[in-house]
């Protein structure tokens, strides 16, 4: 009886010592996760993109986590299982305030290394912005003729490219960042391509009027 509960103490001991050498393990591993950019600037909806960057150090057998906790509070694991000493990103999309956690663990034991909250928050429609382009500008023709030109424009906001008025006919629709689109040969001598922000045709970001020339027969 006595060598069974000897036995029993041994092996207690020895589950113990495995444990603390685990927390010893995590605790002395270190690491960091941000975001960049961050916050993210949105033209609308609630959610945005940015890339997560996580690096971490240590020793032992700590095993490592990227977790996301959401704005409702759920967990989500991100990726898992890194070198330490290397540096890694993904990039996705993100709701208002999402949680990342970089952990180390092993088994039940488990350490927050670090941790970064991502803020996620609409453009001010005061800081809206944008530039339309027209070319050739003026298009050569011939007489009577129409002529068809390429539309340019970018802005940091979603955005239509209308024609005549602010409110005239839609030419395209866009998100933020730069694009690029042909006429057919519809375009009119005087005619005005404006950009304005999606749902609100009275704030003119910008604006083109583009002229039509004859061409010159060479004889």
């Amino acid at each position: 009886m006595r060598k069974t509960t000897l036995f029993l103490i041994l092996v207690f001991f020895l589950i113990l010592m495995v444990g603390i050498g685990k927390v010893d393990a995590q605790f002395n591993a270190s690491g960091r996760v941000w975001a960049d950019p961050n916050p993210v600037i949105i033209a609308s909806g609630n959610k945005g993109i940015t890339t997560i960057y996580w690096l971490w150090t240590g020793s032992g057998q700590s095993g490592t986590e990227l977790g996301m906790i959401n704005q409702d509070g759920r967990y989500e694991v991100v990726d898992r299982g890194f070198e330490p000493g290397k540096t890694y990103q993904k990039t996705m999309e993100v709701e208002n305030r999402a949680t990342f956690q970089l952990i180390a663990f092993d088994g039940f034991f488990k350490n927050i290394l670090s941790e970064t909250k991502v803020q996620v928050q609409p453009i001010d429609p005061a800081c809206w912005s944008g530039k339309v382009s027209v070319s050739p500008n003026p298009i050569r023709v011939k007489p009577g003729a129409m002529g068809i030109a390429k539309i340019d424009w970018e802005s940091n906001t979603d955005v239509e490219i209308r024609i005549n008025s602010s409110d005239g006919p839609i030419f395209a629709v866009s998100g933020p960042g730069t694009f690029s689109q042909l006429t057919e040969k519809w375009v009119e001598d005087g005619m005005i391509f404006f950009l304005v922000p999606q749902g609100n045709p009275s704030d003119i970001l910008s604006k083109m009027t583009v002229g039509l020339v004859l061409e010159r027969e060479c004889k």
